[in-house]
């Protein structure tokens, strides 16, 4: 039973330079670079996934997108966007993360859910 989860993350002027790491069920699976798609191959079932820059700030790594629950059906292909903020929202965002709320940088959206 396997299901394949394809995540896109297009352009941003916000975030252009660092990859973001792909956690799925609390593990490093992959990175995605700015207007890339990737496919990541997995078990049929419910999972945990999260996006996380590699941005380096007040000494310590990283802003996140928050940890969101997926299921998704053998033989099933989900798709997700993962994105920064508009550039209207990124400075208010940025300061949220930089004072302690950094799980709020980056969004994640499942936008489908086909046949591979």
């Amino acid at each position: 039973m396997t299901a394949t989860l394809r995540l896109t993350r297009p352009f941003r002027l916000a975030d252009l330079v660092w990859p973001y790491q792909i956690v799925l069920d609390g593990k490093g699976v992959g990175e995605i670079a700015s207007r890339e798609t990737v496919q990541i191959p997995t078990a049929a079932g419910v999972h945990t996934l999260q996006i996380r820059s590699h941005h380096v700030v007040n000494r310590r790594l990283g802003f996140t997108s928050p940890t969101i629950t997926i299921e998704v059906r053998d033989n099933e292909a989900a798709d997700f966007v993962c994105q920064p903020s508009t550039f209207i929202k990124a400075l208010p965002r940025w300061i949220k993360c930089v004072t302690g709320e950094r799980t709020q940088w980056i969004a994640i959206e499942r936008v489908s859910t086909r046949d591979p």
